[in-house]
């Protein structure tokens, strides 16, 4: 008989929340009201599997994960009367093609034979159907806020007359998909196993006008509706109850969603609950990864985010490391033993960038090489350092350098 709002950040514990409440009630009875978990059609697996293998539980026969439309399906089955099969697409191309050749209608019957006019008015009525858009909406609409000899007062009035002609066609025979959920908001109110049930909505940014029906149905016949919702806790939105206003924010869509459920409920009579506001300092996902937690937190927010220190540095972040590949490795001379001489041969190597060339050069050292060719594609080194006077042979064979500075 009233709703509540679970709002909370990504992972900060609101499907947590909810499946731990569902735990709790089934270690207290195994036999009592249902107790439903409503989730969108992707997730009902993957719910029912975490409920099943973290609680402990060896099963339960009150709880249920559902969608919309298993849901729909659930209530419409033991609700009586003839089961109408479902509306494929193409059959609904095929009744919108025969209504828009047998029909009069100025807007759409001269282009109907064009490649993707049909398929775009399928996709219209199906937004209809799950808007609980009628003919008549249509036709009042064009009535009072659209001029009825502008080219959109025409088109709407011509959908009107689709949508009115489209409906009579599957009246008794067909079921739409799309009108599914609005079928089961009104088979609601006569379903017994719903009474008294607890019902738990999480996993949605958003719903249709079908769907916030069936919830306020739901509400009215269950024990309890609580509804999670992905936003910021300390939005305006939820402490002052205005309106989602700001449309770049990151939650907006969230946002909206709670305000049009607040005024459904409250169109309905219904009670809401003080929101539960989940915001713990490290969020319940992110326990193990503060890193993680630190970018949920500031990647898309607003200013720049505080930086963080290294655990290695006491003066700030650390330095990145460097992007130049590593050198190859020192080769020895011949007669000689100075490790410095091998490590100003593979410093010779090193190639830099010269910002007023913009070009590579070889950096210079203070140690230098005379190369001076010999056999058939061989090179001897000569070190000239005043400390050793020997030599020796590259197995590289000779090849030219096309970049700038020494070679």
């Amino acid at each position: 008989m009233a709703g509540r709002f679970v709002i909370g950040r990504a992972g900060s514990g609101k499907t947590a929340r909810m499946l731990e409440a569902v735990r709790a009630e089934l270690s207290r009875s195994a036999w009592g009201p249902r107790l439903i978990l409503l989730v969108p059609e992707q997730s009902t697996f993957q719910v029912e599997r975490v409920l099943l293998e973290t609680g402990g539980l060896p099963g339960f026969l009150r709880a249920e994960v559902l969608s919309f439309r298993r849901l729909a399906r659930r209530v419409l089955a033991g609700a009586g009367g003839p089961l109408l099969a479902d509306l494929t697409e193409p059959g609904r191309a095929m009744l919108l093609r025969r209504i828009l050749s047998e029909g009069t209608f100025p807007s759409f019957g001269p282009i109907a034979g064009r490649p993707g006019v049909v398929s775009r008015i399928a996709r219209t009525i199906g937004e209809f159907q799950r808007e609980c858009v009628t003919p008549a909406d249509l036709r009042a609409l064009v009535a009072g806020a659209i001029d009825p000899s502008s080219p959109l007062g025409r088109k709407l009035a011509d959908l009107g007359g689709i949508l009115e002609a489209y409906l009579a066609a599957l009246e008794g025979k067909r079921l739409d998909p799309d009108a599914l959920i609005d079928r089961l908001r009104r088979a609601i109110a006569s379903c017994e196993w719903l009474r008294g049930a607890r019902i738990w909505v999480d996993g949605f940014a958003g719903f249709t006008r079908s769907e916030r029906r069936a919830l306020v149905e739901l509400a009215r016949i269950a024990e309890s509706v609580e509804l999670s919702l992905l936003a910021d806790p300390g939005a305006p939105v939820f402490a002052r109850r205005v309106a989602a206003e700001d449309e770049l924010c990151l939650f907006h869509r969230t946002e909206k969603t709670y305000v049009r459920l607040r005024e459904d409920f409250a169109e309905a009579g219904l009670a809401i609950e003080p929101i539960v506001a989940l915001a713990p300092p490290v969020p319940h996902r992110f326990r193990g990864a503060p890193d993680l937690a630190h970018i949920e937190r500031h990647l898309f927010g607003s200013g720049s985010a505080p930086r963080r220190r290294h655990p290695r540095s006491k003066s700030g972040p650390s330095p990145p490391a460097a992007t130049r590949s590593r050198p190859p490795p020192a080769r020895s001379c011949a007669s000689c033993e100075n490790a410095g001489i091998d490590s100003a041969i593979s410093r010779s190597r090193r190639a830099t960038w010269d910002p007023t060339t913009m070009r590579s050069r070889r950096s210079s050292q203070s140690t230098r090489f005379r190369a001076s060719s010999i056999g058939a594609g061989r090179r001897r080194t000569t070190c000239s350092s005043n400390s050793c006077e020997g030599s020796w042979r590259s197995s590289r064979p000779i090849r030219r350098s096309t970049r700038g500075g020494d070679s």
